[in-house]
């Protein structure tokens, strides 16, 4: 109520600090950051407040799986340090730029392979967006959903791949596993099975619209999950395409049992 005869400015300033001390940040900290555009738009993209408090105040361990150059996890190591932060990318040229990226930062390790259903080499279909670099064939119809040749094929190549639980094996407990595989999200979770045991939020791109030969909507991921322990927490805000219809979403899948009460 008292919040009606506050200025505008103060209220959205007060309303950033919350926000920030939702991620587990001192209330000074909390404080500062409720003021950094930089800040802000980090908070955006990491997609924090869709995963449980419980689980977000307390990032030890962060698998960032389709790491690309780094976006995601620049944005939460901009507002959280987590003790370890595993990233997974398998293009070639984005390793490259990611290692830049996070060179020298504690606690943070690149691999730069892909991750499947067993170990061995695949080819890569990497697109002139090389967010849109999938192991799987871009549709010819979600073209004309991004921008002029996105998704376009710029070339092929062939890249190690390792199963999750192959690759994490050493890991007892993880906070948050990231997912970015562009419709390949059902052959990593089928190599990272135990994984998947030790995980207690799962944030995972899933799309309402296909948009490779083979891929998995919400629906079917949300099924598959559920058979792996992991229930649908929430959704984040859908990306739409030109005529308003949603394309994709963040989701947030979490295993009950290892949420803590708060």
């Amino acid at each position: 109520m008292m919040d009606a005869w506050l200025p505008a400015a103060v209220v959205r300033s007060r309303e950033w600090h919350r926000r920030f001390r939702g991620l587990g940040l001192d209330a000074v900290a909390a404080a500062r950051a409720a003021v950094s555009r930089s800040k802000k738009t980090a908070y955006g993209q990491v997609k924090l407040a869709h995963v449980p408090s419980s689980i977000r105040q307390r990032l030890r361990v962060v698998v960032d799986v389709g790491a690309n150059e780094g976006q995601w996890s620049s944005a939460l190591l901009a507002l959280v340090r987590p003790v370890r932060l595993e990233l997974f990318e398998p293009n070639p040229a984005c390793v490259r730029r990611l290692q830049a990226r996070v060179h020298g930062i504690p606690g943070v390790t690149v691999h730069g392979i892909g991750l499947g259903a067993v170990a061995g080499h695949l080819t890569l279909n990497v697109t002139r967006s090389s967010d849109f670099a999938s192991f799987l064939q871009p549709a010819d119809h979600i073209r004309d959903e991004y921008a002029p040749g996105a998704v376009e094929i710029a070339e092929r190549v062939t890249v190690p791949v390792e199963t999750l639980d192959g690759a994490l094996r050493g890991l007892d407990v993880i906070d948050l596993l990231k997912l970015d595989v562009q419709g390949f999200e059902r052959q990593v979770i089928e190599g990272g099975r135990a994984t998947l045991l030790k995980t207690r939020a799962l944030l995972i791109e899933a799309n309402f619209v296909s948009h490779y030969t083979g891929d998995d909507s919400l629906a079917s991921l949300t099924a598959l999950l559920q058979e792996h322990g992991m229930t649908l927490w929430e959704l984040a805000p859908p990306f739409l395409g030109r005529d308003g219809r949603p394309l994709w979403c963040d989701a947030v899948f979490v295993r009950p049992e290892l949420i803590s009460p708060r």
